[in-house]
């Protein structure tokens, strides 16, 4: 041990013996944990016949399906009560189609639903693609809107 240190020890054990220890420094409050921020509600749509009127205008438009031959029927999805989720039932004709076109035809139609839907957050809006007989064939995922497959 070397011999500065065992005065010095000596030194320390005295004083706080004595009482003339500094004293020890007050602890220092940490501040509160930061608090995120709630994640923003979901707005509902605030006219959804006018909106969904908007839609179906653009979808029978003459460059689009005006006389419904892919797309027969549009109507708000029951198990959204928000009114951002679109149920587009596509007719025999999309069936025949290959994926491909399916695919970019469904993200148009996502599209255009989510600039009428809901304009400053795109990604509440919804669709789903479903056959005459009520099954899903495509539409857009649990996690985003805007990301959209079709049925194989």
């Amino acid at each position: 041990m070397p011999r500065l240190f065992v005065p010095l020890f000596a030194f320390a054990l005295l004083l706080v013996a004595c009482g003339s220890a500094p004293p020890d420094p007050e602890p220092v409050a940490e501040p509160p944990p930061a608090v995120a921020p709630a994640p923003e509600p979901k707005v509902d749509n605030p006219n959804p016949a006018a909106t969904l009127d908007e839609y179906l205008a653009w979808l029978r438009s003459p460059d689009v399906d005006p006389e419904g031959l892919v797309i027969t029927d549009v109507r708000y999805w029951p198990n959204d009560d928000k009114n951002l989720t679109i149920e587009l039932e596509v007719s025999n004709q999309w069936h025949s189609l290959e994926k491909t076109p399916r695919l970019d035809t469904a993200k148009a139609l996502w599209e255009k639903w989510a600039v009428t839907a809901d304009p400053e957050n795109y990604d509440h809006a919804r669709i789903r693609l479903v056959s005459a007989g009520g099954t899903e064939v495509g539409g857009s995922g649990n996690l985003s809107g805007g990301i959209i497959g079709v049925d194989d």
